[in-house]
């Protein structure tokens, strides 16, 4: 399975005929996309990306990475990890993480001029209220849902390369875009139905990668809730990515009865399994 895995990530970063001939990125010059790391604050948590990081330098050392955080680029965390993750993966590098849409779970309307702001002026707030809700007609929710795979992600994008060119050439210069371990992609899980704060920070990622062409994958997560109308965004992010693995038989049941496969589905463990680090 793991080399499974990193075949198809080494050929769509080196193989892969999708890139147009005038890209001004040669092909031996794209990155693997790593997000996000989680937090720093539990051991599970801590040893998912070394974990991947070990399994990438076992099946192919050459492969250039790049791991975006879930912390901003001007935190210690960030700091301390840009220095720590090298250890698992020479050569790997760091990105903070730009998707703090709503610097919280209370949904707001993002800054002036962003890409947060304009979405969230298209709809207004009423009707955002009625997606996480599910009280909105299936006609309204689909054209929002729609907004999220194909328009929020471009703008998104757009707002990084003006304010954040950093993270932005993180996915500019990505052959592909994985998202590692763990139960950040749902909606509705304890009760959680917050679509800015919670859904499409974790997810814009892959929104991003799926808008703008670049191979992604989902890997070793846990699914167990997808909240209409949430499910019509990920039935076609899933459907579009290279796979989707979970990390247990019931995450892939879920995925099943829901119409939420994609056509490479299988089961992956979670990469902490693989995190080889010792304190001294």
């Amino acid at each position: 399975m793991r080399h499974r895995i990193l075949a198809i990530i080494t050929w769509a970063i080196f193989g892969s005929s999708g890139f147009a001939a005038e890209d001004p990125v040669k092909p031996e010059q794209r990155h693997l996309l790593i997000a996000f790391t989680w937090s720093v604050s539990n051991i599970g948590d801590i040893a998912i990306t070394p974990g991947l990081l070990s399994l990438i330098r076992e099946v192919r050392p050459d492969m250039p990475a790049v791991v975006m955080t879930s912390q901003t680029a001007q935190s210690d965390v960030h700091r301390m990890l840009s220095e720590y993750l090298p250890r698992y993966l020479p050569g790997c590098k760091t990105v903070g993480y730009p998707f703090r849409l709503t610097g919280g779970a209370k949904t707001q309307s993002g800054g002036p001029g962003s890409a947060w702001r304009a979405f969230h002026e298209r709809w207004g707030a009423s009707r955002l209220r009625g997606f996480e809700n599910g009280s909105l007609s299936a006609r309204t929710a689909g054209r929002i849902a729609d907004d999220i795979l194909n328009r929020l992600p471009r703008e998104v994008l757009d707002e990084l390369r003006r304010g954040d060119p950093r993270a932005a050439r993180a996915f500019d210069d990505a052959g592909f875009v994985l998202l590692t371990s763990g139960t950040t992609l749902n909606f509705g899980r304890m009760g959680v139905r917050n679509l800015a704060g919670f859904t499409l920070r974790f997810a814009m990622p892959l929104l991003i990668a799926r808008a703008h062409g670049i191979p992604y994958g989902v890997n070793a997560q846990s699914f167990d809730a997808f909240d209409w109308p949430a499910s019509l965004i990920f039935r076609s992010l899933f459907q579009d990515a290279r796979f989707v693995y979970a990390r247990d038989p019931d995450s892939l049941e879920y995925l099943r009865q829901n119409n939420l496969l994609c056509p490479r589905p299988g089961w992956r463990p979670d990469t902490t399994f693989f995190f080889s680090g010792l304190d001294a």
